[in-house]
């Protein structure tokens, strides 16, 4: 296996989920008894990337703004978009500062254009195609780069699959690289387990 030293990729690559208040993680992530408001500041201790779903910031980012003072600089905040346009949260501009992307489908793009671009925010986009093992996600708009990739651990069979992908995606970035569980119950394990075999492959 390559070591960190052989330079063989150039990106780093780091992993998270979408959304990080999630109930199964009670006992098998979270210390038990934390505060709901702590939760974000201990996600981002071990994980440098997140997906909000839309459901969550658009009603309120008072818990979300409180949880990023407690994040690194390098920490990626990707905010999910609804497929049906309609008006942005007039609250999306007190966290704006932190976000690395809104992301969208592919038929809602255009759509979507306009917004992102007032806020000087990236657009991503992710095809329309569900329940996907692997989906890269493509910048549409905004000047410097990132790369994504959306995950379903419940279509991964394996930890050679998740290998491979991986060593796949970095062959295409010299970047950093952020994968990002979508599961509506992200598997802790799948996540640790990316994360560990990135580090092995010196990423």
């Amino acid at each position: 296996m390559e070591s960190k030293q052989s330079e063989q990729y150039l990106a780093d690559v780091v992993v998270g989920a979408r959304g990080w208040l999630h109930e199964h993680w009670a006992e098998s992530f979270y210390p038990e008894d934390i505060p709901d408001d702590w939760r974000l500041g201990f996600y981002a201790n071990e994980f440098n990337t997140l997906l909000v779903p839309w459901q969550q910031w658009s009603e309120s980012v008072e818990e979300l703004e409180e949880g990023l003072e407690d994040t690194s600089d390098d920490f990626h905040l990707y905010l999910e978009l609804p497929d049906e346009h309609q008006a942005l949260p007039a609250h999306l501009n007190d966290i704006k500062d932190n976000v690395a992307g809104l992301i969208c489908t592919e038929s809602a793009a255009n759509a979507w254009q306009a917004e992102a671009a007032s806020l000087n925010i990236k657009l991503l986009v992710a095809h329309d195609k569900k329940n996907e093992a692997f989906q890269k996600v493509n910048q549409y708009s905004g000047e410097s780069k990132v790369e994504l990739v959306l995950m379903n651990s419940a279509e991964i069979d394996d930890l050679a699959m998740m290998r491979e992908q991986i060593e796949t995606a970095l062959k295409e970035t010299e970047i950093r690289l952020d994968f990002i569980f979508t599961d509506e119950k992200p598997d802790m394990e799948a996540m640790q387990n990316t994360r560990m075999i990135a580090e092995l492959m010196g990423a």
